[in-house]
């Protein structure tokens, strides 16, 4: 009874893990887990592995007395940069968000990028003319593991050399610190980094117009990053990585058992997001460690971004060339419907139309309704959503445009029974969510927090649009629990003549750029 085990490693625990297990019966075996906690300062001093004595100490209770056993085993402590591939997700403890470098000093001229592709390019040729230099750095097997020496940031940062790992570590550190939320990809042999642009994947476009240029992971853009051609530029860096992840088939879902490890096999690919393995292994505080005394080249840091940046924007303007061509000659309604959207991106709608007039599918006829719409002739664009809906109707998208639609044009009450109606049409909210990309428009429309609207104007409240949203998500479960079906006929009759005899024009010119992201495509 009352049995006690009790674990110190000396110099290494402040003071023994001990757990208790009230009782074990007669002739039985019993193992027992002992937790520990080691005492990081220790560890942070350790530059070599080393074997150390940990002591073992059992105290039990056998007919009223109180017995004791000890045993003293030999332990490996390795040394502070070392981590196991076995379990992948330890090397985010390594991770430390980092301080502001050069985002508050470099000054640049004529920038349209989107913030995380900016921010990510400058903080890339901090690093870039640092004159850091790589050099690879063979893992080893001891036993069960696949160990792996690496540098905390400012230790790389201090020596100037490293291999693959340190190279993502120290780049997805300086991303965290601004903010932009970062992710290493491990392969058999090798590991690099991405980052999340910030942009939904329905809005990839901004992006990039090739798929192949970037990764959806976790609802978002994210870019693949080859961090050992830090020398290079930001887009070789880019291109080699997208290059390299899709080389390999893309990601293989596997799990990370803190016990078994995982096992990766040549052509997988294995995301760790940093977040998320933060939970489990917490970065250290490092503020001991060697620290970088060099500061960053602002002048050139700036110059080389600017570069970059001129180069970002040749690739995209040629990818668009080369997708518009490709599109082109196929002809067919599909091809010609994504051709329209491309121009419909840069208010070209009167082109776009063209492209699309000789066609009469619903496709075709919601893509219509989406210029129309954005043209601010709400009429005709309700008139084309309908065609849409006569000839498919159980496309819940095409009644999410007409819902954007009516709220636009400031009639919340039937935009809210038209959002119900779309998510109707779907088996469940969370699949109609996921298929219309319903969760991105609430959390883009979260991302404006104590918005009001302006009454005197036809203004888009971000804030009521999302209540909207979510309370027509919610009548839609009610509507269903009741074996009641919408009808859409009876729907759009309430709505149909609002534009002509309800005294509204179109909405405020200026908000419909507002929606112009969270609107449907039926390809």
């Amino acid at each position: 009874r009352n049995v006690k085990v009790s674990v110190l490693i000396p110099d290494f625990m402040k003071m023994p893990s001990e757990i208790v297990v009230q009782t074990i019966k007669p002739n039985s075996k019993q193992q027992i887990p002992v937790p520990i906690t080691l005492d990081i300062s220790s560890l942070l001093k350790l530059s070599e592995n080393l074997i150390s004595q940990a002591q073992a100490k059992i105290t039990y209770t056998v007919a009223g007395k109180v017995q004791e056993r000890s045993l003293s085993k030999p332990v490996a402590i390795y040394n502070r940069n070392a981590i196991s591939w076995r379990v992948p997700e330890s090397i985010c403890s390594i991770v430390k968000e980092f301080a502001r470098l050069v985002l508050g000093s470099v000054n640049l001229k004529d920038t349209e990028l989107l913030r995380n592709i900016l921010n990510a390019m400058v903080i890339y040729n901090a690093v870039r003319t640092y004159g850091i230099k790589y050099v690879s750095d063979p893992w080893k097997v001891s036993g069960n593991e696949i160990l792996d020496n690496v540098y905390f940031p400012r230790e790389l940062l201090y020596y100037r050399t490293g291999d693959c790992d340190d190279h993502a570590i120290l780049l997805a550190s300086l991303l965290e610190s601004v903010g932009i939320r970062s992710a290493f990809i491990l392969t058999s042999d090798h590991i690099f980094m991405m980052f999340d642009t910030g942009i939904p994947h329905k809005n990839a476009h901004l992006v990039s117009f090739n798929p192949y240029d970037y990764i959806i992971y976790d609802g978002n853009v994210w870019i693949p990053i080859e961090t050992t051609l830090i020398t290079e530029s930001f887009a070789t860096a880019w291109k080699t990585g997208a290059e390299q992840y899709y080389k390999l088939g893309g990601v293989t879902k596997l799990t990370s058992d803190p016990k078994a490890g995982i096992s990766l096999k040549s052509g997988n690919i294995y995301i760790i997001d940093i977040h998320k393995g933060w939970k489990n292994y917490p970065p250290v505080n490092v503020e001991a460690l060697a620290k970088p005394q060099t500061k960053p080249d602002i002048t050139l840091i700036s110059s080389t971004t600017q570069n970059d940046i001129a180069q970002f924007k040749e690739i995209y303007k040629q990818t668009l060339n080369d997708i518009v061509k490709s599109l082109a000659s196929k002809g067919d309604e599909v091809s010609m419907n994504k051709l329209a959207r491309i121009f419909i991106l840069f208010d070209k709608y009167d082109d776009a139309e063209k492209f699309i007039s000789k066609f009469s599918g619903s496709i075709t006829y919601n893509s219509l309704g989406n210029i129309y719409f954005l043209k601010n002739e709400p009429q005709k664009a309700l008139d084309f959503y309908k065609k849409s809906t006569d000839i498919d109707p159980n496309d819940g998208g095409v009644y999410l445009n007409i819902g954007l639609l009516f709220y636009l044009n400031d009639d919340p009450e039937t935009a809210k029974q038209f959002f119900e109606l779309a998510i109707s049409k779907f088996e469940s909210p969370q699949k109609a969510y996921e298929t219309l990309g319903i969760e991105d428009i609430l959390r883009e429309l979260g991302e404006v927090a104590g918005e009001k609207k302006d009454v005197s104007k036809k203004q888009v409240s971000k804030e009521e649009l999302k209540k909207l949203i979510e309370e027509a998500s919610r009548a839609s479960i009610q509507q269903t629990k009741k074996g009641k079906e919408y009808k859409k006929e009876e729907i759009f009759e309430k709505g149909q003549n609002v534009f002509v005899f309800g005294g509204r024009r179109g909405a405020d010119p200026t908000q419909l750029q507002t929606v112009k992201s969270l609107l449907y495509w039926k390809f």
